[in-house]
């Protein structure tokens, strides 16, 4: 709970103190549930044990880790944020693992390992000697080298880009008080076509901007962006809100949407993406009708509807297609497969991290959504609303980040890309975009026989013990 409190104290920055404080805290104590089952699931398995009890329990505590963090990636809308797995991003050829387990799979080798450490000094203690301690590692050692061989290889025979693909990602930095603000929109939007007339000076076949970029549809608005696509000959992706009329009851009502458009360069709409995976108390407030007392703790005013499915947008003019992520949707490894399609040459994420203000969680974030180029072989483009905006590899590197004329990753400006694209047929599709989460499903399996295992044999144990 308090390395939670720590890493995520970035939810202390959304302008809205009421709701920051009591979603760090309850996000927090949340998080620290999990480890803590984990604690008492393991205990002191392995303790006093011979070679091969050692070597189980440390296989134990991997695989029962893996399968807390799937739980923890599902339940109550998945809370996947800063999987252990993640922290290794640094580490290329070790995370090209994740192309086949997903990011579970380095989460699994880090606590294996770190298990298998704490083994050599149970066995220090218990034999008094250092001969045989190798033994008590020598297996995590040589996965762990071959793994990493592996990687280096994968890395290595990448394949040449067939073509490129020119964007232009606009960072306007607004703050996220003006975006609630009514009478900023008309200054945000002015402040985007200039932005956007400085980008498409490097002829961009494709124009984007970030989640929440876009005020309110107004006819106006409407008619002068697409005024402005079809002048400027280019294609456009950027982040609005989306609404759908129904009547209940006689009554005309709406339900709105956190969505993505597609403007061709004539600029008529050639599709729409709606956000399936909703940040709770951010865009929807559960079991509101109930517990009413809930909306002040939040700054939203009404619910967003989640999408049903995800979209490929073809790029007009440069025969590439994007599959659109919302917001923190590239923090689900699950939804890595869902969104990418087989003609999918790039995943695009956008997202408004303007809530937090300038901190860590803009780095958390692209860390975190780098492990799903890895998992599903494809870059990774992020347009945000203030960093980082930028271009990931799909072996998870990130090659290059925008910062403004004071070096900032924080600041206004326009990111010009090349972006390079491999074809399909030169892609292998990747087994975990194939199977999915085999890996993670099995230790939450095992993890749950463990769980029941432990609990007969605690009410076993009670029973013994009550009646002696």
């Amino acid at each position: 709970m308090v390395c939670s409190l720590i890493s995520l104290d970035w939810l202390l920055n959304i302008p809205f103190p009421k709701g920051a404080i009591a979603g760090w805290i309850a996000l927090s104590v949340y998080a620290g549930i999990f480890p803590g089952v984990w604690c008492v699931l393991n205990g002191t398995a392995g303790e006093g044990g011979n070679w091969g009890q050692r070597q189980r329990f440390a296989l134990m505590c991997a695989l029962s880790w893996v399968g807390l963090e799937l739980a923890r990636s599902h339940l109550l809308g998945g809370f996947p944020v800063n999987l252990l797995g993640v922290s290794q991003y640094r580490n290329v050829p070790l995370i090209q693992i994740s192309s086949i387990t997903g990011v579970y799979g380095v989460s699994f080798l880090v606590v294996w390992f770190s298990a298998s450490l704490l083994n050599v000094l149970r066995a220090l203690k218990q034999e008094r000697a250092y001969r045989g301690l190798m033994g008590e590692i020598a297996i995590q050692l040589l996965v762990m080298l071959g793994t990493s061989i592996w990687g280096m290889g994968r890395v290595r025979n990448a394949p040449a880009p067939d073509r490129f693909v020119k964007l232009s990602m606009v960072q306007p930095a607004i703050p996220q008080e003006l975006i609630f603000e009514p009478g900023e929109g008309t200054n945000r939007f002015e402040q985007l076509l200039r932005l956007s007339e400085k980008g498409l000076e490097s002829d961009s076949q494709c124009l984007i901007w970030p989640e929440a970029a876009m005020p309110p549809w107004s006819s106006e608005n409407y008619k002068a962006l697409t005024n402005f696509i079809a002048l400027k000959k280019v294609s456009m992706v950027l982040g609005c809100d989306d609404a759908e009329p129904e009547t209940i009851e006689g009554k005309t009502q709406y339900k709105y949407y956190n969505a993505a458009f597609l403007f061709n360069e004539k600029g008529q709409h050639a599709g729409s993406y709606r956000k399936k995976r909703l940040v709770i108390f951010g865009e929807y407030v559960p079991m509101l009708k109930w517990l009413s007392f809930l909306r002040y703790l939040t700054p939203i005013e009404s619910s967003y509807e989640a999408g049903e499915k995800s979209v490929s947008f073809p790029i007009p003019g440069s025969d590439a297609r994007c599959s659109v992520l919302i917001c923190f949707e590239d923090f689900f490894p699950h939804g890595g497969p869902e969104a990418v399609f087989p003609e999918t040459d790039f995943l695009l994420n956008l997202t408004n991290d303007g809530w937090f203000k300038e901190g860590m969680m803009q780095w958390q974030h692209a860390i975190n959504g780098l492990f799903r180029a890895v998992e599903n072989g494809v870059p990774l483009v992020r347009s945000t609303n203030n960093g980082l905006t930028c271009w990931i590899d799909a072996y998870g590197r990130i090659r290059e980040v925008f910062k403004d004329e004071r070096g900032s990753v924080y600041g206004v400006g326009v990111f010009n890309v090349d972006l390079p694209i491999v074809s399909s047929v030169k892609r292998a599709e990747t087994f975990y975009h194939r199977h999915g989460d085999w890996f993670g499903m099995g230790a939450a399996l095992i993890t749950a026989l463990a769980t029941v295992r432990l609990w007969r044999d605690s009410r076993k144990a009670n029973r013994e013990s009550s009646e002696n």
